[in-house]
């Protein structure tokens, strides 16, 4: 496979004047939050749980309470915005079915709340809280679906359980002036098939197909005039690579992505040099950046 080079002449610079820095820091969020949204919307599938879970990518939750009882634990507000969840419990066992939201964030001012016997809610986030949209009525069967792939009226194609993850960096990663490092997304945001290893910071296809990667790489500040290297490896070897250059010592971040044809057992990994001439940090998430990595399956 060849190696195209992307040179990016403008990175994106963190001004040095207070109002700038948060008209940047609104830019920046923008940025990452109109990826978020597309991601998710295109994951937004029916899952079932039978288990204390974390909600997610999956929006459209059914609850099977039939083994014991289930806690489904809203995402923290901050990884929440565009967000609505359709929660159905989908049994008539006499087990506590139990929404709660991320640590002491709250649904309608309570920090829990439970469903009846095939009882549903429709939750969305507010400014502090997540706040009740419907209530789905009760009935003696399921009303939302299973996790086929299904098609709707418009023509929007589900597909529950197709490949896609996202990781971030947590903190702050010091890479050495002049030496190729593998960035550690050791934050695993979301993994619908499990293929993300937060260990060896590695994504593995488990299946053939076409996949979309795309990592935003965020650096601290750095001198003027300094090259900063982002790379794309399948299977130990450079497929994608894409440069920034610093103009003065701001921070700095840019992306690197492909559509990649990978075969199950293939892996990737995201890689990244400098030349500033003395450590430099990716940033993880702080004050607007972030270095983080999604991959998604589309064929």
């Amino acid at each position: 496979m060849g190696v195209s080079i992307n040179k990016i002449p403008q990175p994106i610079a963190v001004p040095e004047t207070e109002w700038e820095e948060e008209i940047q820091e609104s830019l920046l969020k923008f940025s990452k939050d109109s990826s978020d949204f597309a991601r998710d919307n295109l994951y937004a599938n029916a899952i079932t749980i039978t288990e204390d879970a974390t909600l997610g990518i999956h929006t459209v939750i059914n609850i099977d309470a039939t083994s014991g009882d289930v806690t489904a634990t809203l995402p923290p507000l901050s990884k929440a915005q565009y967000k609505v969840y359709w929660i159905k419990r989908v049994d008539g066992s006499g087990n506590t079915v139990t929404i709660a939201g991320d640590s002491t964030e709250t649904v309608d001012g309570e920090t829990t709340i439970t469903l009846s016997q095939y009882e549903g809610k429709s939750l969305s986030p507010n400014n502090d809280e997540w706040g009740i949209i419907s209530d789905i009525a009760a009935a003696a069967e399921p009303a939302i679906p299973d996790t086929t792939l299904n098609a709707t009226d418009d023509g929007i194609v589900n597909m529950p359980l197709q490949s896609g993850c996202t990781a971030e960096v947590d903190g702050f990663q010091t890479i050495t002036t002049g030496t190729t490092t593998i960035v550690q997304f050791s934050l695993e945001i979301e993994d619908v098939q499990g293929e993300f290893n937060t260990t060896t910071y590695r994504f593995t296809a488990t299946e053939d197909g076409a996949y979309y990667v795309k990592a935003l790489l965020s650096w601290s500040l750095g001198a003027d005039g300094k090259l900063y290297e982002h790379y794309i490896f399948v299977n130990g070897s450079m497929v994608r690579t894409e440069y920034l250059v610093s103009y003065g010592a701001r921070s700095i971040s840019g992306p690197v992505s492909d559509r990649l044809i990978l075969d199950a057992g293939d892996y990737l990994e995201i890689k990244v040099r400098h030349n500033v001439g003395s450590d430099a940090r990716l940033y993880g998430a702080f004050s607007g950046l972030y270095t983080s990595l999604t991959v998604s399956k589309i064929a």
